[in-house]
């Protein structure tokens, strides 16, 4: 999330206010089809009109597992198709309610796939946070080896 955040000045925001779930779709240029999906953590937020917002019915969907697949082939595959145009690349809103998606049966098991998902996310970050800091020590280390500082005997 920017540090530089900025306020929205106009009478109706309101209107256009993010809550826990909403999914934001980005529908035209170079980064159409990226999603993200609102959490309350990143604090009050506003979509503007080149986002198609996304409220799922958490009793047929959970938000989570449409988020994840947003990051498939098949996603990605069906936006390359959809959003071919001549100029600008885009999917409008009645595209967007074109998109097949997989489904399992329960929401019970969309919520375990999503926090199965969620919990292989948060080792990745875990094991990225690790080798960055692996890769400093290395960095240091070769600096005190290669210019004479340290001697190995």
């Amino acid at each position: 999330m920017p540090e530089n955040r900025t306020s929205v000045n106009h009478s109706l925001f309101e209107n256009y206010i993010l809550e826990p779930g909403d999914i934001v779709f980005a529908r035209t240029g170079a980064s159409v089809g990226k999603s993200y999906l609102y959490k309350e953590t990143d604090g009050l937020l506003v979509y503007a009109g080149f986002l198609i917002k996304v409220k799922t019915n958490s009793e047929i969907l959970d938000p989570i597992y449409l988020q994840n697949f947003t990051t498939t082939g098949t996603y990605w595959s069906w936006v390359k198709v959809m959003s071919m145009r001549s100029g600008q690349p885009g999917i409008n809103g009645n595209e967007f309610k074109q998109l097949k998606i997989s489904v399992p049966p329960t929401i019970d098991e969309q919520t375990r796939i999503a926090q199965t998902l969620s919990d292989m996310d948060d080792e990745i970050a875990g094991l990225e946070q690790k080798l960055t800091k692996y890769k400093r020590l290395k960095q240091g280390m070769m600096q005190e080896l290669l210019t004479g500082k340290t001697r190995l005997i």
